[in-house]
């Protein structure tokens, strides 16, 4: 066997554990937010009306990282279970404001402790040095993947002749 052959094997199977490793982290994002989060992006939205007390449409957009239509429409299935009020600004009617009521901030509660019971049993099966070398991992993968252009990301600013 050849240097170039020994060097294809190698790049070979890196390239196939890379695959491995992208698939069991698909599969981990899967069941992280369907199968142990129902409601994840209204409870989220409670959780920072707990947090941060009244805010604007805007903001809540800008803080969630969504879209206007996507948060309005998550908007409305909270409003419509009580757990929110909207207002229109006194000074500009255009802009709205989210004040949790108090039934979103039992449910805001609820979420949380559920959420840390979730949390317990995930990584149940992780003694605490695996789970700070997992953390430490996957905050220098985040770390890398949010500096780089995402292929849609790509797409849409080659369309509009935007950089990323």
């Amino acid at each position: 066997m050849d240097n170039n052959e020994i060097n294809r094997n190698i790049t070979s199977a890196e390239e196939s554990l890379d695959l491995s490793l992208m698939r069991m982290m698909r599969r981990c994002g899967h069941m992280l937010y369907h199968r142990n989060s129902p409601n994840y992006s209204q409870n989220k939205i409670l959780l920072l009306l707990k947090r941060k007390g009244s805010m604007s449409q805007r903001a809540l957009c800008d803080e969630l990282r969504i879209q206007a239509g996507s948060l309005s429409e998550i908007l409305c299935k909270v409003e419509s279970a009580g757990y929110i009020e909207k207002c229109r600004c006194d000074d500009d009617k255009r802009n709205i404001f989210i004040h949790i009521t108090e039934a979103g901030l039992e449910q805001a509660e609820r979420f949380e402790r559920e959420r840390e019971e979730i949390a317990h049993k995930l990584f149940a099966n992780l003694d605490i040095s695996e789970k700070e070398a997992l953390l430490a991992t996957l905050t220098k993968l985040l770390s890398e993947w949010e500096s780089m252009c995402c292929c849609c990301c790509d797409k849409k600013n080659e369309k509009e002749n935007l950089p990323c």
